[in-house]
């Protein structure tokens, strides 16, 4: 879901070698556990897993009813600002080099400035101090109609949008995702020509604004888009956090039933049709549906371990009732 770009093609070839080892079984100690342990989520009661997808979590209390009213505002109030930004940029598009779809997207680079307190200092770890200028590159047509992405990264150009100021803190704290982030750098150093034995230690941040619009007219003519079966890209984040805002959302968790080489199925795997019927191939191997998962407003679903490396993901279109406008603010850090 999250459209973060590759960093150098050595990342790329990286991650090649690091879905080869998930998918011959050759693990190394380092990676056992990304797929085999049991995550111990949160210290949140309302902590949800699922046996079919290991790694996934649901924490569907995570803004109080208060909270997301106001982060939904402004999250909302932040998409169209950007949109329109974007609309009055005197920016070229500018063809992405790597995204959540295998299919030619475009870009443009916006700039939003907000005041202080807006935004998260360059730690990550408290609310800006002084005005800021956000830096974001904004894709209005995402796949289908009706669903536009902006993505930003750094820490110091990720809004605020109505969230605490430790909510960054508070995301990396949750045990899972520590637990992840910890494995996923060890996995990377393993497969790295570099010697050294010692990784970074601030945690770096990317976040995705994702809106769906629904189309006008009665309700039961109304829709939604979705987002076709994908696997983030390794620059996404050692975990996927996506805090769910609006309507609900339905996400379902699937994996391609015949053996296919991972060093070769890219991420951002998109179906060969776009029907979203469940049974959408790629390069003739069907994809099976192992979980469907609601995820309710101000929820926080988690992916980790095989959820995210491993499996695929989609988000289901929605339709008359269920197709009312829904955001999400997808997180993830490396």
């Amino acid at each position: 879901m999250l459209a973060f770009l590759w960093s150098s093609q050595q990342s790329q070839r990286q991650l090649q070698r690091r879905l080869q080892h998930y998918a011959g079984c050759r693990y190394s100690e380092a990676l056992v556990g990304l797929f085999q342990r049991k995550w111990s989520a949160t210290n949140a009661a309302s902590a949800v897993t699922f046996p079919e997808v290991p790694g996934l979590v649901l924490l569907s209390d995570f803004l109080s009813h208060q909270r997301h009213e106001a982060v939904l505002e402004a999250a909302r109030t932040f998409a169209l600002q950007v949109d329109e930004a974007s609309l009055r940029s005197q920016q070229h598009p500018r063809p992405s080099p790597a995204h959540n779809l295998n299919v030619p997207l475009d870009f443009i680079r916006t700039t939003i400035k907000v005041e202080a307190g807006e935004a998260f200092d360059e730690a990550g770890l408290h609310a800006s101090r002084s005005p800021a200028v956000l830096k974001c590159e904004h894709f209005r047509h995402y796949g289908e109609d009706g669903h536009r992405l902006t993505y930003f990264r750094g820490n110091q150009n990720i809004p605020r949008l109505g969230l605490p100021e430790d909510h960054l803190v508070r995301l990396g704290d949750v045990d899972c995702v520590k637990q992840e982030l910890q494995a996923s750098r060890a996995a990377m150093r393993a497969f790295s020509s570099s010697s050294s034995s010692t990784g970074p230690t601030q945690v770096k941040w990317r976040m995705t604004l994702n809106h769906y619009l629904s189309t006008e007219g009665s309700e039961a003519s109304k829709r939604r888009a979705g987002f076709p079966w994908h696997r983030d890209i390794e620059a996404n984040g050692a975990s996927t956090m996506i805090l769910a805002l609006g309507s609900p959302a339905r996400l379902e968790f699937g994996e391609v039933s015949a053996l296919v080489d991972a060093g070769t199925m890219p991420d951002g795997l998109y179906g060969a049709s776009d029907s979203h019927d469940d049974d959408l191939s790629w390069q003739g191997s069907a994809v099976k549906v192992l979980k469907s998962v609601s995820v309710p407003p101000g929820a926080l679903l988690i992916l980790t371990g095989a959820a995210r490396w491993k499996l695929l993901h989609r988000v289901a279109r929605g339709e008359g009732l269920q197709a009312g406008e829904r955001l999400s603010l997808v997180y993830g850090c490396w």
